[in-house]
């Protein structure tokens, strides 16, 4: 009597042939699956463009103060940063020019912080991306935002913005706000980002975009 079943020759060539079909479909699979850091990155971004007007707009945080005598504007934007008594925000602790990120803090989900860190105010919200402004006063506010969007990450090579030969694959982005609330990207790949912000499976082209930017500069 017959046992039916596979020889082992059957079953090595049944594996050669799903090896080499994974093979070549391995690729296209992979330019299915979405950008985690650009997907971290584009919604961190949204999330600053979203809220920095919202807190600006709000008359009871930032407000622009005139000169008694002449009637001319004696701030404006960020620079306004005095803070009155209201709740829940501490006057104490939201002014100068720890007023924008603390108060941006506040209306985030968080993990750790806002304290003290990076030169600046440092704090993680619960989708793991770790936020950093280091703030420079005066009339024209400018702050510079880093968001490290694997902080979980241990290995320093990774920390870093990204370049072609150096740092392939960054963790960490720079985003520039100016006195009024303008946001611009700073690193190349943030940059190649922005302008091609809502396909989340571009990341060999947005490299390629990058390296493009990097060299014009």
């Amino acid at each position: 009597m017959l046992k039916k079943g596979f020889t082992l020759q059957e079953l090595l060539i049944s594996m050669a042939i799903i090896g080499i079909v994974a093979a070549v479909a391995a690729p296209g699979l992979i330019g299915l699956m979405p950008d985690k850091k650009k997907s971290m990155y584009m919604k961190s971004y949204n999330t600053l463009a979203t809220l920095t007007n919202e807190i600006l707009d709000d008359s009871s945080l930032y407000w622009t103060t005139y000169d008694q005598n002449n009637g001319e504007p004696t701030c404006t934007g960020m620079a306004c940063d005095d803070m009155p008594e209201i709740e829940p925000y501490d006057s104490n602790e939201f002014s100068g020019t720890n007023k924008f990120p603390r108060i941006f803090a506040s209306k985030l989900n968080l993990v750790d912080g806002p304290g003290a860190g990076g030169g600046g105010i440092r704090f993680r919200t619960t989708d793991g991306v770790q936020w950093t402004f280091v703030v420079s006063g005066g009339d024209e506010y400018e702050t510079e935002i880093t968001l490290d969007v694997d902080p979980d990450n241990d290995a320093q090579a990774n920390k870093c913005t990204y370049n072609r030969d150096a740092c392939p694959n960054p963790d960490q982005f720079t985003l520039r706000m100016d006195n009024d609330g303008g946001i611009t990207a700073v690193d190349p790949l943030g940059q190649a980002f922005l302008r091609n912000p809502t396909n989340l499976h571009s990341a060999t082209d947005d490299k390629k975009a990058a390296d493009g930017l990097a060299a014009a500069d």
